[in-house]
């Protein structure tokens, strides 16, 4: 339902390719601001209706009356707030908060009636004082939900109507049957009092409406941010074709393992992969058979070492380990060995491949250095000691499918 209290559409910000989405967060964000200024609106409201059981009674209302209206406000208040509790609980989300709104609203506007029908309930004999102090009570009713419901005007117009329409009726008849211009005047008091709420409320309404758009806007260009951010982060510290960690980011970790292995006194060990004959692959099947290959390089690398290890591209086919749970060479020699064994299985990418291999050369921390230079420099002279070996002529190759 709309009303001249909605936010017009030319009100909204130029549109967008997002604008469906954006707008249904919108309305997600003003249905959990809404529900959370009801939430405590029951307690208020059964607290106006102590003060109009004390007028009706006052007024002559009967006590049967009385009894029978109070405890039918006070279960559906009790109902409410079971609701409002059920949805705190289950929380609001894109797909719910529509259909718990066209609740809520009604359960607001039912509330609101019996406001009104205490206006109806009210002996006709009273004094005007109380009936000054009946509007006194509906007004502060309207006001509060005016403040309230300021995101969801339409339910401000249907609780003013609800309140006020029984109270007008009750002046306007008064003022017909009786002398007494003061109905008169409490009627025109009311209309005015309404129509200034009414005016203040579609202008609270509009820049709520509009404080709710800028506020989704700009969460949406802090988590766009967010995420150019991160992916300038990966563009910065990951390889693009393997996925691995470069060489910026393996030389920022080699050197913090180095200063906190400093400071505990433990070891690790440092790998270095270069696959042999790469450059022929490239040369006869094409790049993206070479990619194929550094790819399933990488993946087998990161299954091969244990979760807590570091991996990284640090070269065309050149990578890097860092290992950690190493005591001593042996350590060293089985954990280069099963990378060797790992990578000369066979690849399932290119069944034609030429025969490929990679050599591995190791370093251990303290034993082998105590910095980056030269752990990576002995770690380099093993791994070139390696591959020499794997040229000469006796050593058989195996071919990589």
């Amino acid at each position: 339902m709309t009303s001249r209290f909605d936010l017009p559409s030319s009100r909204l910000p130029a549109a967008t390719p997002a604008d469906a989405t954006f707008a249904q967060r919108v309305e997600l964000d003003r249905a959990r601001i809404f529900f959370s200024l009801a939430r405590g609106n029951m307690r208020s409201m059964l607290l106006g209706a102590v003060v109009l059981v004390v007028l009706m009674r006052h007024a002559g209302t009967a006590d049967a009356v009385l009894v029978a209206w109070f405890s039918l406000f006070c279960a559906s208040v009790a109902g409410a707030m079971w609701f409002e509790h059920s949805v705190q609980r289950q929380g609001l989300t894109l797909q719910n908060c529509h259909r718990l709104l066209r609740v809520r609203i009604p359960v607001g506007i039912w509330m609101a009636s019996f406001y009104g029908a205490a206006a109806l309930l009210t002996p006709m004999h009273t004094p005007p004082l109380l009936d000054a102090l009946l509007l006194l009570v509906l007004s502060t009713v309207v006001t509060t939900a005016a403040l309230a419901y300021a995101v969801v005007p339409a339910q401000y117009l249907w609780i003013s109507a609800a309140c006020f329409t029984p109270l007008l009726g009750r002046f306007a008849y008064r003022s017909l049957t009786q002398p007494d211009p003061t109905y008169a005047v409490l009627a025109l008091m009311a209309v005015i009092w309404l129509a200034v709420v009414l005016n203040k409320s579609r202008s609270a309404s509009r820049t709520a409406h509009d404080a709710l758009v800028l506020s989704r806007r700009l969460q949406d260009e802090v988590e766009e941010h967010t995420r150019t951010r991160e992916a300038l982060r990966q563009m910065a510290l990951l390889d693009p074709l393997t996925g691995l960690a470069n060489r910026r980011h393996f030389d920022e970790t080699l050197h913090r393992t180095l200063s906190l292995a400093g400071r505990e006194g433990s070891q690790f060990g440092l790998l270095a992969v270069d696959l042999d004959d790469f450059k022929p692959v490239n040369d006869r099947f094409g790049h993206p058979v070479g990619d194929a290959l550094l790819q399933s390089v990488a993946q087998r690398l990161q299954t091969a070492v244990r979760a807590g290890d570091f991996c990284a591209r640090v070269g065309g086919d050149e990578f890097a380990v860092i290992v950690h749970g190493v005591h001593n060479a042996g350590d060293m020699r089985a954990v280069s060995q099963k990378l060797c064994a790992e990578l000369a299985q066979a690849h399932p990418f290119n069944a034609s491949a030429p025969p490929s291999r990679a050599s591995v050369g190791w370093a251990l921390f303290p034993e082998d250095g105590n910095n980056a230079i030269d752990l990576m420099a002995l770690a380099d002279a093993r791994m070139y000691l390696e591959k020499n070996a794997h040229k000469l002529p006796q050593i058989t190759r195996r071919p990589l499918r």
